[in-house]
């Protein structure tokens, strides 16, 4: 059996601080035991980027169409509205190959400074929780949540962060993680090229380049091209940097 292409999606962690712990909370919800993929896992807000997402982004990339997709799964899941300029990108993780279902997922965090109402649908979702990541992950370990892999490894991530500014400064001064991951510089620009269907890394499409609160990448251009080093880029709308990197696209 062929690999299956994975199917681009978007998911969000939602995280407010607690009213009853000096920690901070993050919305799971329960998916529909009946459903084929995750059925009976708690996960976070998040499905597929659909065609609608695309069609909305003059670019018609990927990265833009995600955060449309993470705004409006958010709405059809929880009945919560966000903005995607509160969206910041954290992870991008892609099924293994060789397995029935497959997604490209890119992840994202959403702090929610204001108290919100949660609305599920009773049908795809069942119910919702807010917990701290620390106590979801005790909850996983005796198996009273049932939670997928990349929730598990993303509250992992965020359990060190006890309020919404240390988070955000987490997820802005992390690296993004990506799995499955690459090894060195040749295998980035692989990984790059390959998704986006470029075939040599001084072609990557510039427009769109967001840097406005990165922490704090050192930029220079070089004529029409570029270089970034000993700083932190996203998986934005058209290629990868990771923190620790040095990496000069015109070379």
């Amino acid at each position: 059996m062929s690999d299956i292409a994975p199917v681009p999606a978007a998911t969000v962690v939602l995280a407010r601080e607690s009213s009853t712990k000096s920690d901070i909370e993050v919305l799971l919800l329960l998916r529909n035991p009946k459903l084929v993929f995750h059925g009976g896992h708690w996960v976070f807000p998040g499905g597929r980027i659909d065609a609608d997402d695309f069609a909305q982004c003059e670019s018609g990339l990927e990265y833009p169409a995600a955060l449309k997709a993470a705004v409006r799964e958010t709405r059809e899941e929880a009945g919560i509205d966000i903005d995607e300029s509160q969206l910041v990108h954290t992870a991008h993780w892609t099924t293994p190959p060789a397995l029935p279902r497959r997604f490209s997922t890119w992840f994202f965090i959403c702090p929610l400074h204001q108290t919100v109402a949660v609305t599920v649908d009773n049908a795809e979702i069942h119910d919702y929780r807010w917990i701290t990541p620390t106590d979801a992950l005790a909850e996983a370990r005796i198996e009273t949540l049932i939670l997928p892999r990349p929730t598990v490894t993303t509250l992992k991530d965020i359990a060190g962060c006890h309020s919404l500014t240390e988070l955000m400064r987490h997820a802005t001064e992390s690296s993004i993680r990506v799995f499955p991951g690459t090894r060195n510089i040749t295998d980035l620009r692989k990984w790059v090229a390959a998704k986006h269907r470029i075939t040599k890394p001084r072609n990557l499409p510039r427009c769109g380049l967001n840097i406005g609160y990165l922490a704090p990448p050192k930029l220079s251009r070089i004529g029409p091209e570029f270089c970034i080093s000993s700083g932190r880029i996203r998986l934005y709308s058209d290629y990868l940097i990771l923190q620790g990197f040095h990496l000069d696209w015109a070379g």
